[in-house]
């Protein structure tokens, strides 16, 4: 199968603006690859997020409040950051999408600054154990 880019393209201005078609390339800033699909069908193409982005998450669940849930004293900017990166990492990564309802269970808030979990104490401990679990961290 030949493609039409180049000289054979249909619409050579359009060709021009967005480029031959590539096995390899990154939608929405996620890798997909698809040079397998030819040999072993749709399901042979793959689609990751970049390492940089993998690490960035990490790197988020390391530091900061996040470093001192034992504290309880989790900034509510710092989460929404982190929970919007796991939304869009977790495109790609279906344990992820598993942590996400705890992540949502802390971003209900008493508290405009901090992570203040509405309910009686022993939800607000559930969030709190919940929330040390899904980043690796012994429950406070």
């Amino acid at each position: 199968v030949e493609m039409g880019g180049g000289a054979r393209a249909i619409n050579q201005e359009m060709d021009r603006e967005e480029g031959l078609p590539r096995p390899i390339f990154n939608p929405t800033g996620r890798v997909m690859d698809l040079s397998q699909v030819p040999e072993g069908g749709p399901l042979a193409g793959r689609l990751w997020s970049p390492p940089a982005k993998v690490e960035k998450f990490s790197d988020q669940l390391g530091a900061g409040g996040f470093a001192q849930l034992h504290l309880r004293r989790l900034p509510l900017k710092e989460l929404a950051e982190t929970v919007g990166l796991a939304v869009w990492l977790s495109e790609t990564n279906s344990l992820l999408r598993a942590l996400l309802p705890s992540f949502y269970a802390a971003m209900t808030s008493n508290d405009a600054t901090y992570v203040d979990p509405p309910g009686t104490a022993q939800q607000v401990n559930h969030v709190w154990v919940e929330r040390c679990g899904s980043v690796g961290r012994p429950a406070v």
